[in-house]
């Protein structure tokens, strides 16, 4: 190469350097040279779609492990039988009140046997099967001798007392030895079982007036049996409870005020229901004539419904006006009773109670009973003071069932005979109740796992599925009929396609029974539900699936069988799935979208001031997007991006938030907003809009990010102008001027252009 050719290249060489220096643009040597250091020159950051990965499914268990087998032994309390408590007022008869007994033998205890029904994957069934019957894939069906030795669960008896809703009195003023009406009502919203029983403890200022009465439903059915005796009203209902619900029942019996209560007083009755109680206030009367003026040959009798029936009578003397006085009691009985001859005592009383009534509290020995037969007896006995009363017990036997007994005496006293007469009247009293007849139902529903219940039941139309992807399934099963059910048994059957579900497996363990498995004795009760889960392996391009869910199950009290079924549907594409594709674009908000994208430089911000921003995602796709997520992230400078939210409302989701299950349709697009925190002074800031998101047909995920810049003002150079703002065309640029820190490269740079102004001449004239 020639001298001169050398030089002028040299020349144009140094005037290049020199206007890219004046321009303040860095040769690229300067880049490789600062390679290991801080760059000026900003690399944009490419990140990679981010790949869903599907977690490792655990190894299904076998689908025809049976239910567990547990014997449940269940103890029903024993049924209270009545005690032989005092029908109208015991202190009338001289009797004390007996208490209420119980029995301590438990009811024989039952034994249930779970079954041992057994499930399994139902066979893949050809393309060609899909009309084949349901039966084909059931389980199969119990041995006749499995059948025959199978045990019920049973229905334990249990005390329902606290089922008492309310208790009314007909009288609230009384005397001693009224008669008032009591009326109760309760409620069994479930049924119950056989034997179950509620219990009215009667307070202890009133006796029930026995008996025995049907409790009956409007049809006539009897529905139980109302007993009053030993101070309680007892209704033991039957089989009714076991196939009825929303059973309400009434009793009505009659009770006697006790000589015990005082005169003239309040009290509030006290009526006990298991844990319950009950208060109505009574008032007692006045007795102003009270006094011996009361006292005279008096008779009476009442009828105890038992076990065993018996009436039991009294019959009272006047005072005695001897010493030696001799007092004879005779009685004869109407017929259809006997009289008991060992039931005969005698009590004796010289004191009288607050209502006038002579206090018998003393028991008579000295009497003789002259005659006694089935229709009559005589008692003598001989007083040993003055002022003595003497009162005769006994009792007779019903031999006929009647409304009333009655029987007729005479005392014979001071040589003077009085007659008088009672009766024995079956006490008034009655009992009702009725309930809905059960009627067992069930109900299951099948549906796409990661859908969710509502999304992801496809019955009725078909989900498109990635065609070597698994598709986990969800069996919700509910008893949503009014009893309970046992014998519950889940299946799974293809009907239709290629494919089947593997891996079924229930979770009966919140509902106390195994926690796999697909069948279980029960009971299931009534509005409760449990879940099973299984999978679809992948299909495979082109092909489609059917399959029936199938619950079975009996009614534990009809014994009717119920059942429900629920068809899902998948199927995959014969070409490639489509490609979800979704878009961010961010922007200040107070320039619009165009103007304020400032995605490749910075916008010229005054320091301290905020910037509100405004991003807008759309689904530019074929295909809807789910599971969508927004965030932004700071990648230059100290300030930050706060407040971000998203208005998901215009395309059917939250107003708030920064995630959405979505779907977000095709072309579909919704807005979010939040606010860049103040730049200090000469500071740059970058930060990135960032959406991800899901293919709801062909679970592939997508992302879009956008950056968005900004620059604080520079203060003024002395005599110069402040710097303006600059547009989107790119980064600021260094200023140029005779400021005090540019001098030397300034002049500099006009002696390598002036050197090579001279060299390009000289080359010129040669």
């Amino acid at each position: 190469m020639s001298l001169s050719r050398y030089a002028h290249r040299c020349a144009v060489r140094i005037t290049l350097a020199t206007a890219l220096l004046a321009l303040g643009i860095q040769p690229a040597a300067s880049a490789v040279e600062d390679a290991s250091g801080a760059s000026a020159t900003q690399t944009a950051v490419v990140e990679a779609p981010v790949s869903s990965t599907q977690a490792d499914e655990p190894a299904p268990g076998p689908t025809n492990d049976p239910a567990a087998v547990d014997a449940v032994v269940a103890e029903a309390p024993a049924a209270e039988p009545p005690s032989d408590g005092a029908g109208g007022d015991p202190a009338e008869l001289g009797e004390a009140v007996p208490e209420p007994t119980t029995s301590d033998d438990p009811a024989n205890a039952q034994a249930a046997d779970s079954p041992t029904d057994q499930t399994t994957d139902a066979v893949q069934a050809p393309a060609d099967a899909a009309a084949q019957a349901d039966t084909a894939q059931e389980p199969a069906q119990e041995s006749a001798e499995a059948a025959a030795t199978k045990l019920s669960p049973g229905c334990p008896a249990t005390d329902r007392s606290e089922s008492i809703t309310s208790v009314t009195l007909s009288e609230t003023v009384v005397a001693a030895t009224d008669v008032v009406g009591v009326s109760f009502t309760g409620f069994l919203p479930q049924g119950g079982c056989e034997g179950d029983s509620v219990r009215l403890g009667l307070p202890a200022e009133l006796s029930g007036l026995t008996g025995s009465f049907p409790v009956r439903a409007p049809d006539g059915t009897v529905i139980g049996t109302m007993v009053v005796s030993g101070g309680a009203a007892v209704i033991t209902f039957n089989t009714y409870l076991e196939d009825h619900v929303q059973v309400s029942f009434r009793g009505r019996l009659e009770a006697q005020v006790r000589v015990s209560v005082e005169p003239d007083s309040e009290y509030d009755l006290l009526w006990t229901a298991g844990d319950k109680v009950f208060i109505t206030p009574i008032t007692t009367v006045p007795c102003p004539d009270c006094g011996p003026a009361d006292v005279r040959v008096r008779k009476f009798a009442d009828y105890h419904d038992g076990p065993p029936p018996y009436i039991r009578f009294a019959i009272s003397s006047k005072a005695t006006q001897s010493a030696d006085e001799s007092v004879v009691f005779t009685d004869e009985v109407d017929a259809g009773q006997e009289i008991q001859c060992d039931q005969v005592s005698m009590l004796m009383g010289t004191t009288l109670d607050n209502w006038g009534r002579v206090q018998f509290n003393n028991t008579w020995t000295d009497f003789s009973v002259e005659s006694c037969t089935a229709s009559g007896l005589r008692v003598s006995l001989t007083a040993s003071a003055v002022g003595q009363y003497f009162r005769l017990v006994g009792r007779a036997t019903p031999t006929t069932v009647q409304d009333r007994y009655g029987d007729s005496a005479t005392v014979t006293q001071a040589g003077v005979l009085t007659g008088v007469a009672a009766f024995a009247e079956l006490s008034d009293g009655d009992a009702s109740g009725e309930g809905t007849r059960r009627e067992p139902s069930v109900d299951i529903e099948k549906w796409s796992t990661k859908d969710g219940p509502v999304a992801g039941d496809y019955d009725n139309k078909h989900k498109i599925l990635g065609p070597n992807a698994d598709e986990r399934l969800t069996f919700t099963i509910r008893n949503n009929g009014n009893e309970a059910l046992d014998d519950v048994v889940v299946s799974d059957r293809t009907t239709a396609g290629t494919g089947r579900v593997r891996g079924l497996s229930c979770d009966f363990s919140a509902l106390g029974g195994p926690s796999r498995g697909t069948a279980w004795s029960g009971p299931f009760q009534i509005d409760e539900s449990f879940t099973c889960k299984g999978r679809l392996p992948g299909l495979g391009a082109d092909a489609r699936h059917t399959d029936r869910a199938k619950v079975k199950a009996v009614g534990r009290a009809t014994g009717t069988k119920v059942k429900d079924a629920d068809n899902w549907n998948g199927k995959t594409r014969d070409r490639e799935l489509p490609a979800p594709e979704v878009d961010i674009e961010k922007w200040s908000a107070v320039d619009g979208p165009r103007a304020g994208d400032f995605d490749d430089g910075y916008k010229q911000l005054m320091a301290g001031a905020r910037e509100a921003l405004t991003f807008r995602i759309t689904n530019r796709g074929d295909e809807p997007l789910i599971d969508i997520r927004v965030r932004d992230e700071v990648i230059e400078g100290t300030a930050m991006v706060d407040g971000l939210t998203c208005d998901f409302s215009p395309v059917g989701g939250p107003e708030a938030g920064t995630r959405w299950a979505g779907p977000l349709q095709v072309d579909e697009s919704f807005r979010c907003r939040a606010t860049l925190s103040p730049l200090g002074t000469a500071e740059t800031h970058v930060d990135r809009a960032i959406v991800t998101a899901t293919g709801a047909q062909s679970d592939k995920p997508t992302r879009d990010a956008d950056d968005w810049g900004a620059s604080s003002q520079a203060l003024p150079l002395s005599g110069g102008p402040a710097p303006g703002p600059l547009g989107p065309a790119g980064p600021l640029l260094p200023l140029v001027g005779a400021g005090p820190s540019l001098a030397p490269i300034t002049g500099l740079a006009v002696l390598l252009m002036v050197s090579g102004i001279w060299l390009i001449r000289r080359r010129a004239s040669l």
